[in-house]
């Protein structure tokens, strides 16, 4: 601790030895919403994996899936990649799988990878399912977004 208060670890982490502990920012300023807690107690990176439900795929197809959560927010992101080509087909297609289950309805959005555009929006529903958008004959797709739990 140097004597403004600050606190440096100059190697290693700073690590919670207790569960449901973390930072504490009761000292910010509050906003005029009604506040639940001010403490920051979880991170967490890595991999999930992906169940495929509905989906029509041309050749073989690979998935590559990761996500970050903080606090209550799990970011996600999904990669599609088919040797030739993959179709979805919206409230129909679904992947299971995900690393966490969701509190609350999130939307997540699709991109044709190939060229940027936009596949639309899909939905992620509880019990630990991502509803695609509608993409037709598209070769790599990235579904990313967040969800609450």
């Amino acid at each position: 601790v140097n004597t403004s208060g600050n606190v440096t670890v100059s190697t290693g982490n700073v690590v919670m030895g207790t569960s449901g502990k973390g930072i504490d920012f009761a000292a910010t300023a509050n906003g005029s919403g009604t506040m639940t807690s001010e403490l920051l107690n979880d991170y967490e990176e890595g991999t999930w994996t992906p169940v495929a439900t509905g989906l029509t795929n041309v050749g073989a197809v690979t998935y590559t899936a990761t996500y970050t959560k903080i606090g209550r927010v799990v970011y996600i992101n999904l990669k599609v990649t088919a040797v030739t080509s993959t179709t979805s087909v919206a409230n129909t297609t679904y992947f299971s799988g995900l690393p966490f289950t969701p509190a609350l309805n999130s939307t997540i959005t699709a991109v044709n990878e190939g060229n940027i555009t936009s596949l639309g929006v899909g939905l992620i529903a509880t019990g630990s399912t991502v509803f695609t958008p509608n993409w037709t004959a598209v070769q790599n797709a990235t579904l990313s977004g967040f969800y609450y739990v």
